[in-house]
């Protein structure tokens, strides 16, 4: 059973966070369908876009790295007293 949904251009553009134009030019790509007058996009559809899309950690480069790997919210180790400024 197909349990994804048809979604309309505006709310693929809301989970692109692109431009109405961009997304028109990816139509074909995201296999887009026309109903009535108004395009749709399966979301499944748009979900494998959006994953096939996703840069591979072997893809990644090494300020994305960098930034993946340092969370500021990380406890800082304790730094011994006689090295303090």
């Amino acid at each position: 059973m197909n349990t994804s949904r048809a979604l309309s251009l505006k709310q693929a553009f809301a989970r692109l966070s692109i431009g109405l134009t961009s997304l028109r030019a990816l139509l074909p790509q995201l296999r887009a369908y026309k109903v009535g007058g108004s395009w749709r996009i399966d979301s499944a559809d748009l979900e494998a876009f959006v994953e096939a899309r996703k840069p591979k950690p072997a893809q990644m480069t090494e300020a994305q790295a960098v930034s993946k790997a340092f969370d500021p919210n990380d406890a800082l180790p304790d730094v011994p007293e006689d090295c303090r400024l």
